[in-house]
């Protein structure tokens, strides 16, 4: 059991992930930071944090059991508790429409399926408790397609329509989804 503030965070071994990892340290939660590999977390956080307050969480996004068996941990580490998930890992391939369904598929498998899992696995612990915040990594490519980017567009999309059906589904059970939507300047012409 833990009286800190609990979160997880997906795609925490780089980037915005790492960073919202840091700064949810930063300001008292323990930080349970979900990545494919978790040693490599270690190398990156010696400074950044409170001592023990991130904690690498071995998690593919992509596998429907590694996300119910990492959440499932976190849930046995804290008596239950989950009071923020960031729904952060995702990936994009600049690619043609005409690139196999494959390549569409395993773009989607992340952004969205790969959101859809952890929001699922997260979802029952934070109905008990009657509160919890849902976090979304989004970008400009959810609302706006761009060449050769209809694999990223086409799960950011989704990803958003999920997170506006699911904060009027769930905000009488206590249970808030919050949408950042990221801008990649490189991307626009």
């Amino acid at each position: 059991m833990t009286s800190s503030p609990v979160a997880i965070v997906t795609g925490a071994n780089s980037g915005i992930g790492l960073a919202v990892s840091v700064a949810l340290a930063g300001a008292g939660f323990q930080v349970h930071a979900g990545m494919r590999d978790g040693a490599s977390l270690d190398a990156l956080l010696t400074a950044a944090a409170p001592p023990d307050a991130i904690h690498a969480l071995r998690m593919d996004v992509g596998d429907d059991d590694s996300v119910a068996s990492a959440v499932a941990s976190v849930l046995a580490a804290t008596g239950g508790r989950v009071d923020v998930a960031v729904a952060n890992a995702g990936y994009g391939t600049l690619v043609s429409v005409e690139a196999s369904l494959a390549d569409h598929a395993a773009v989607m498998n992340v952004n969205y399926f790969g959101a859809l899992r952890l929001v699922k696995a997260v979802l029952p612990a934070m109905r008990a408790r009657g509160a919890g915040r849902i976090i979304g990594s989004s970008s400009v490519g959810g609302v706006v397609g761009f060449p050769f980017g209809s694999p990223y567009a086409a799960s950011k999309f989704a990803m958003e329509g999920l997170w506006e059906s699911c904060f009027g589904e769930y905000k009488h059970a206590g249970i808030h989804f919050s949408l950042v939507r990221w801008t990649l300047i490189s991307l626009l012409p």
